[in-house]
């Protein structure tokens, strides 16, 4: 099935939801042949899921469409290290007010991190952005955007047209990053915004590493 069709069955599934959950979001990806860590989702209300399939340490992340950043409200708890821990931490987490639940997932070792977005431009249709990603998009804006959808070639050069395209090559000793892994990534956020069925792709951090790549944080919001 093409991106398309893919996207279309997903969003069924989601009921005329507009912001949809990074769980379910996560899960689409992985359809797609995007990594992302191994996870577990517990509704508001519901006990802590089997974590037998997930290796420690584990972080904790509230669930909600109504808060848009995670840190701001505390709603983060990394460095899970048994399932004591992880109870605890979803039980904080259930408590905060706009909590829509709790997803539970493998802590992913530290790459170097980027942002992968698309948005839907007035003026430009469907654009694909890449940049320095975590914390570090906010400060130092290093960012570049092309048209959706794009080829491998034009993900590269998009790649390349940002100053943190370094840090990606081996910068100071470390080895270079596996760049046809995070082409393929912004391959797929092209077709996907190109669909016309989404407002905002918000990959953030993905990360990086010698081989391979695992989108760690996702959002999407659906065209009303």
């Amino acid at each position: 099935m093409d991106r398309r069709g893919m996207l279309k069955d997903f969003l069924a599934s989601c009921q005329g939801t507009k912001v949809l959950p990074e769980h379910a979001v996560k899960e689409f990806l992985r359809s797609c042949g995007i990594s992302a860590p191994r996870m577990v989702f517990a509704p508001r209300g519901a006990p802590l899921p089997d974590l037998s399939k997930l290796a420690f340490p584990l972080i904790a992340k509230v669930s909600s469409s109504q808060i848009r950043s995670k840190s701001d409200v505390g709603g983060l708890r990394p460095g899970l290290a048994d399932r004591k821990a992880a109870e605890t931490a979803v039980a904080e987490l259930m408590a905060i007010r706009q909590a829509e639940g709790v997803l539970v997932e493998e802590q992913a070792a530290p790459g170097v991190e980027v942002i992968v977005g698309g948005i839907t431009d007035p003026q430009f249709g469907p654009v694909v952005m890449f940049g320095l990603g975590g914390v570090f998009v906010e400060l130092f804006h290093d960012v570049a955007f092309a048209l959706a959808p794009m080829t491998h070639d034009d993900a590269f050069r998009l790649v390349r047209r940002v100053t943190a395209y370094r840090l990606l090559t081996g910068y100071r000793g470390k080895p270079p990053c596996d760049l046809e892994a995070l082409a393929d990534i912004l391959v797929t956020v092209s077709e996907l915004m190109a669909t016309g069925f989404l407002d905002e792709i918000d990959l953030n951090p993905v990360a990086v590493y010698p081989r391979g790549a695992m989108v760690l944080d996702a959002k999407m919001l659906v065209v009303s």
